[in-house]
């Protein structure tokens, strides 16, 4: 690289552009969480149910994503190497206990709110 004659934001991204663009997508995926939980959080449900289904959904969100690329938390350290299974088995179960609920809770949505 230092002996191509490239300018240094060509290199620049090259060698960075792939880094970028991950923690673009993980910045944003992390500030769409952030919003759902803070609106949903302050948000009054006339079913409160309502409310505990949604924040469950935030987890299989969070969890799925984390899924997807977990290379930072395991490079930091954070997670250990059992982490990658204990995470399939937690989504597994947040899955299971909101299949029931999918279906009214679809429905619910098409209900006017007045």
């Amino acid at each position: 690289m230092q002996a191509s004659n490239q300018p240094d934001t060509v290199k620049e991204n090259e060698l960075f552009g792939q880094a970028k663009i991950a923690m673009t997508r993980a910045h944003f995926q992390a500030i769409s969480l952030s919003l759902f939980r803070n609106q949903t959080e302050n948000h009054v449900f006339k079913d409160s149910r309502i409310k505990v289904l949604l924040l469950e959904l935030a987890k299989i969100y969070a969890l799925s994503n984390l899924m997807e690329d977990p290379a930072p938390v395991y490079d930091s350290g954070f997670f250990g190497n059992d982490a990658s299974l204990n995470m399939g088995e937690a989504l597994a179960q947040l899955v299971a206990a909101m299949r029931p609920q999918l279906l009214p809770l679809i429905e619910s949505f098409y209900q006017t709110d007045s």
